[in-house]
């Protein structure tokens, strides 16, 4: 079972909003979910539809249960939907941290929590706990049973600053308990078309970089109804903004929260959110290839590496040479008619003036490393496509010279985007282009020969790519697709 507390200190910032809203969004996928309430206010019971006055066991009781008493689960534990359990919080638990609450006295008074949900681990799969918005003995005991904590920000001036105090509090506490830990920031109550909180955002990413969920949870009316009526927003309104952002936020902590083992990272060697310098506010992903943004402007400066800027997140991808110009050519010349024809001829006529061809595929390159080898097995797990431009240019991807084209057709929407291992499953690293021509989408994407994974992000849905025959089933239970570069072609 893996765990994530929801803390922050300040109050107000939707820590319990988003404890129910993650909690909802993996039991709908089939994951056992426990939530847990550490918070004295009992918001988790009461916005998921359960009277405070029917509570007859909450989790004071599991804290303060003398060693070798048990509690009875049937009156511990609440199922307010299919997949999803909760233990809930009375008022009572505020006394169990004070001077004689029956907390503090005790030896294993940082641990209670994380010795508790030993006893359930074989039970669930995920462990998501609500902390209350103070750090005292009962935030040490979220954070000492929790792999990862996720904090949300709202997009606010007063929010901000204490997001940084919360990371370092994280931190310091987590070096108290001896326990790795990360510390992760998602935006939440985020209005749009504000220009300050757009502005507070971007702050919050300048600072924190990859610790910060690239999904802020837009402000969203629903999410108090969802609380009113005691659902969690994908049971109250699956097809709203917040339910769409939500997922978004699900999807990016899940991969988080299992791409590493937390207990052997320390035997193993590998960096930890505690050792990263207290300085840096990065949070590093194990296995993500993707550096941030500010992080690639410094190091092409730094480097004076021509074009660097083209890695830029939002940058225009550079203009594609006349290499790969001349290899859509050759295509067009084997399988179009007289149309074709003339655009190679076109586009050989411009290169040999040393320009680019009208309407060129769009090159990015990528100093990823080849991804490892997943232990996951390749199944048609969707029957792939068959498509061709009508001019005769093949959907899907293929190995070119100049790295790996992607073409999908411009009727499958207006925005194509690719999101993959080798940009850290950015949705806006790399967006496809118009070919109106082709009347295509078109990408190609220079990577070093290896195995990698993509999904397909059309019009802000993610989709495998259904040209592709490659597939392969995420940790999501959804459909990735995959490409190999052999590099042969080049």
């Amino acid at each position: 079972m893996r765990t994530v507390c929801i803390v922050n200190q300040k109050g107000g910032c939707g820590k319990t909003t988003t404890a129910i809203s993650l909690a909802g969004i993996y039991a709908s996928q089939g994951q056992r979910i426990l939530l847990v309430d550490m918070d004295p206010q009992s918001h988790c019971a009461a916005g998921l539809g359960i009277p405070e006055k029917r509570i007859d066991l909450d989790i004071t009781d599991a804290l303060a249960a003398p060693e070798g008493s048990g509690i009875d689960p049937a009156k511990l534990i609440w199922k307010p939907s299919r997949n999803l359990d909760l233990i809930p919080s009375r008022m009572k638990l505020a006394g169990l941290e004070a001077a004689r609450g029956g907390l503090a006295d005790r030896d294993d008074r940082q641990r209670r929590l994380s010795y508790f949900l030993g006893t359930l681990s074989g039970n669930y799969d995920i462990c998501l706990i609500d902390c209350s918005p103070a750090i005292g003995l009962l935030t040490y005991n979220a954070l000492a049973a929790s792999n990862l904590a996720l904090i949300p920000v709202e997009t606010s001036f007063f929010s901000l600053q204490g997001a940084s105090k919360q990371v370092s509090t994280v931190r310091s506490v987590s070096r108290q308990l001896g326990h790795s830990i990360q510390p992760t920031l998602v935006a939440t109550i985020h209005d749009p078309a504000s220009g300050l909180a757009g502005d507070l955002l971007d702050e919050l990413r300048k600072r924190f970089t990859d610790a910060v969920c690239p999904y802020p949870v837009r402000q969203d009316p629903h999410l108090k109804e969802a609380a009113s009526v005691g659902k969690s927003i994908v049971q109250y309104a699956p097809d709203c903004p917040a339910a769409e952002d939500y997922g978004m936020v699900a999807a990016w902590v899940k991969m988080r929260l299992f791409s590493r083992n937390p207990e052997t990272a320390a035997a193993t060697g590998e960096e930890t959110a505690d050792s990263l310098p207290e300085h840096s506010g990065v949070v590093q992903v194990i296995g993500s290839v993707e550096a941030s943004a500010i992080a690639q402007r410094l190091a092409a400066r730094l480097s004076k590496q021509p074009g660097a800027e083209a890695h830029e997140e939002h940058a225009e991808e550079p203009a594609a040479p006349v290499g790969i110009a001349g290899q859509i050519a050759s295509d067009l010349r084997t399988r179009a008619a007289t149309r074709a024809e003339e655009m190679a001829r076109l586009a050989q006529k411009l290169s040999g003036r040393g320009q680019v061809a009208p309407s060129p595929v769009a090159v990015a390159t990528e100093e990823a490393p080849p991804a490892s080898a997943s232990t996951l097995t390749l199944v048609p797990e969707v029957k792939p496509m068959a498509g061709q431009t009508p001019i005769g240019l093949p959907m899907g991807i293929r190995e070119t010279g100049q790295g790996m084209l992607f073409v999908q057709p411009m009727a499958m929407g207006a925005r194509i985007a690719i999101a993959a291992d080798f940009n850290g499953w950015s949705p806006d690293r790399h967006v496809m282009r118009e070919n109106v021509e082709l009347g295509v989408f078109e990408l190609c994407i220079a990577l070093p020969p290896g195995r990698y994974s993509y999904r397909l992000v059309v019009d802000g849905h993610w989709r495998n790519d259904p040209f592709n025959p490659g597939v392969e089933i995420n940790p999501f239970g959804e459909p990735n697709s995959v490409l190999v570069v052999t590099g042969a072609a080049r």
